[in-house]
């Protein structure tokens, strides 16, 4: 079993990723999961 700490670094890494993902691909996903939330 991981620590918090150790979780909370993951989620920190990949809240970067998706941070430094190209400008087009971010919309495009955020697009995508508006999609997936209204159905």
């Amino acid at each position: 079993m991981k620590t918090k700490d150790v979780l909370l670094d993951e989620i920190k890494d990949k809240l970067v990723e998706i941070r430094e993902l190209p400008y087009s691909i971010r919309i495009a996903k955020e697009k995508e999961t508006e999609a997936v939330l209204s159905g």
